[in-house]
This record gives structure tokens, C-alpha cells and sequence, in this order.
């Protein structure tokens, strides 16, 4: 029994890992988190100066300790990315010259806050088995932290799911992560959802 679900278990990530290569050779991704519908969605490429707010990108994560933790614990899939994860699918809430406010409530781009970004907070655990806190970008520096965007930086929150694994964590993430602009092709879910500016009172 243990044979067959490892067998099984080694030929849906074959499956996976085939349609993810097939898929990245034409320029298409398939979603399946919660962060943005669900689906096929195409890249085109791009340079810095197209970048606008609200902008979906395909956009390989920052090596960092949270990263590694949430993909030691499964929550992130293989992919072409340098780290062997795959591009996250997010929308751009800042570009160089505006200002981020990181705080427990929430996340504000020059002062607007972002629907669905209060962090979440926790304990992941590394590959070697280290505790690893999952906690807002900045939070060792204060209830609320202002961050100026710099050049070759930008900032991806998706407003789509509050569950969201974004910059809320991990702060800004270089342009030259950014693989390409992606547009739905074949997707269930609202697209204009992931990225709102929410009301605060």
C-alpha cells in the first residue's frame, strides 16, 4: 500500500511538473492558489517603464527565510524560478516613488490602504526544522513602518484572498524578478478583485 500512494504520489508531481514546462514553453501559467482566480493566464514580456499600478506580473519570490519555510512546508510549487520555485502571480500596489505602510491592520500605498492585506501571524518551520515566525514585513521596527520605494523595486499584495502569501511579508522584490506581464487567458474568478484600494475607518 505505502508502494502504490508513493508511486501515485510520484506521477501527479510528474503530471504537474510536465504541464508547468509545457505550459512556461508557450508562455502560459496555471493557477491554482487563492491569491488570483484560478486557471491559464499568458506573459508577455516587458520593460520597467510599462510597469502600472495594479499590473498582474509573473514575478519569482525573494530568497529569504519565510520563503523557504513556506516552500519546506509545501505551500509553494516547483518552478524555473532560481530558488526551483515557480512565479508568483500578483498584482504591482507600488513602484518606485511611492511610499508602502506595513502594519497589523493592514497595508497602505501613499496612504490608500489595500483590501485583504492585514498579515497573518505564525510559526513555520524551515527544511531543517527550525522554527521560522511568519509575521508582517518590518514588524521588529514598529506597530507601522513606512518604506520608500526604490528604483529597481517594487512592491505585489493581491487583494483577492486575505490568505495572500505577498510583499505583506517579504517586503519589496526586485524588477529584475519580474518574468513577464500576465493577462487571463482561460480563468475562473473576478480578475478586477485582486487589486482593491478598501475603505478604513
Amino acid at each position: 500500500m505505502k508502494r502504490i500512494i508513493t508511486n501515485t504520489l510520484l506521477g501527479v508531481s510528474g503530471v504537474l511538473l510536465t504541464t508547468f514546462v509545457v505550459g512556461s514553453a508557450f508562455g502560459l501559467h496555471l493557477n491554482f492558489t487563492d491569491s488570483a482566480p484560478s486557471g491559464v493566464w499568458r506573459t508577455s514580456p516587458f520593460t520597467p517603464a510599462d510597469l502600472r499600478h495594479g499590473q498582474m506580473v509573473a514575478i519569482c519570490p525573494k530568497q529569504d527565510a519565510v520563503t523557504a519555510a513556506m516552500a519546506a512546508g509545501g505551500h509553494m510549487p516547483i518552478g524555473n524560478c532560481p530558488n526551483g520555485l515557480a512565479p508568483l502571480l500578483k498584482p504591482l500596489v507600488a513602484i518606485p516613488g511611492d511610499v508602502v505602510t506595513v502594519g497589523d491592520d493592514g497595508v497602505t500605498v501613499n496612504g490608500h490602504y489595500l483590501a485583504n492585506s492585514k498579515p497573518s501571524r505564525g510559526q513555520l518551520q524551515s527544511a531543517q526544522g527550525t522554527p521560522v515566525m511568519l509575521q508582517r514585513y518590518g514588524a521588529e521596527h514598529g506597530q507601522r513602518v513606512s518604506f520608500d520605494v526604490l528604483a529597481e523595486e517594487v512592491w505585489i499584495v493581491s487583494s483577492y484572498s486575505a490568505a495572500s502569501f505577498d510583499s505583506r511579508y517579504f517586503g519589496p522584490v526586485p524588477v529584475s524578478h519580474i518574468q513577464g506581464i500576465v493577462s487571463p487567458v482561460v480563468t475562473r474568478g473576478d480578475v478586477a478583485a485582486v487589486y482593491r484600494e478598501d475603505r478604513h475607518d
